[in-house]
């Protein structure tokens, strides 16, 4: 019965993700850098790179380069999320270890690749083949984290019930 609540848990989370991951491409190219813009004037004041005391130029330039690497980060991280999740799902049915990850990496690369051309069809976007490669490689990262984190948690709950049979 527990491993039935996992596996609706992180197959509703694998959609959730995904749905998001469409959402935001769906944004116009003015919407997204809009977004991109704030975040990166607030990640930039966090580290007291300020907007008023920096000459423009210079923070036009820092700003340019950190807001590439904030939307390169953010498309590895949503993928991540998701190769989490369809980790955490596929492994509930028992499979080992690499075909888990097999599995999951077999439905984020594709949807990876969709959402690339998804983009094509948004004013302003368009796919690129570098996105897709940063997605599958945050997706490969979730999914390896989740897998150690199943194989810690079974270690956890196995000592624990060694300890009680004890």
């Amino acid at each position: 019965m527990k491993i039935y609540i996992i596996r609706v848990i992180s197959l509703f989370l694998s959609v959730l993700t995904a749905a998001m991951i469409f959402s935001f491409s769906a944004d116009t190219a003015k919407e997204s850098s809009q977004i991109s813009s704030e975040i990166t004037d607030k990640v930039l004041s966090s580290v007291g790179i300020d907007k008023e005391t920096t000459p423009p130029a210079e923070y036009e330039k820092t700003k340019s380069k950190t807001e590439f690497s904030i939307r390169k980060l953010a498309h590895f991280a949503e993928y991540c999320l998701l190769g989490f999740f369809l980790c955490i799902f596929f492994r509930t049915f028992d499979r080992v270890f690499w075909l888990t990850l097999l599995f999951s990496l077999g439905v984020a690369v594709p949807y990876a690749a969709l959402d690339e051309w998804h983009q094509s069809f948004v004013p302003g976007r368009g796919p690129g083949v570098k996105d897709v490669l940063i997605d599958s490689a945050g997706a490969l990262v979730g999914a390896v984290v989740a897998l150690f984190a199943w194989y810690l948690v079974v270690r956890l709950f196995e000592k624990r019930k060694m300890k009680r049979l004890a």
